[in-house]
């Protein structure tokens, strides 16, 4: 819909809204691909403790889809993330049966 450019753009956005609370979080580069943002994102969040890391997650997934819906507006998003959230639970759905496989 927004392309990973406008992914990207969006993210950067939400980062620099919580940057102020949660500077740690800031990539040091500009997004190049969600791969390496996410990527980049777990490492940074992997080097705090488990309560920081929480919250701070929490707040940047809510500042980014407040972005979002701004954006696109709040139905669309709404939908948007049902139909990711569903798509990364039967991802994961996979991965634990193909486990269980072995």
């Amino acid at each position: 819909m927004i392309g990973e450019s406008g992914f990207c753009a969006l993210f950067g956005r939400a980062c620099h809204v919580v940057g102020p609370e949660h500077a740690w979080m800031i990539p040091p580069q500009p997004c190049r691909s969600p791969e390496q943002l996410f990527t980049a994102l777990q490492e940074r969040l992997a080097s705090v403790d488990a309560a920081r890391a929480t919250a701070a997650n929490e707040v940047l997934l809510s500042t980014f889809t407040q972005l979002l819906a701004t954006l696109i507006g709040e139905g669309l998003t709404e939908r948007l993330l049902a139909s990711a959230t569903t798509a990364a639970e039967c991802a994961a759905g996979r991965q634990t049966h193909a486990q269980e496989q072995k």
